[in-house]
């Protein structure tokens, strides 16, 4: 195989990354990438798959409601799912280009 010859002629979703670089990248790299993928397949697959499709698709148990005053909130359906991704990317960075 060339060297660069995976490399997508058109956008691939992360999904089709997952399974066309299994076995060319490290499992480990290939794990973390599973992982975000999964809570954006559990609501995308909420009504048909998930056990409490209502939770899933208004961000799971880690959706974040921040009080700021009396009667007034902020709201973030999705801050577990942001805060899981950054871990994620994170970690691949950290496999692929060391511990620096």
């Amino acid at each position: 195989m060339k060297r660069g010859q995976l490399l997508p002629n058109a956008v691939w979703t992360l999904g089709t990354c997952i399974k066309k670089c299994k076995g060319v990248i490290e499992a480990e790299v290939i794990d973390f990438a599973q992982q975000m993928l999964e809570s954006r397949n559990s609501r995308a697959h909420a009504l048909v798959e998930h056990s409490d499709p209502q939770l899933s698709i208004i961000g799971g148990d880690e959706s974040g409601v921040e009080m700021l005053s009396s009667g007034h909130a902020l709201i973030e359906p999705y801050r577990g799912d942001a805060k899981k991704v950054i871990e994620m990317t994170f970690k691949i960075l950290r496999c692929l280009y060391g511990k620096q």
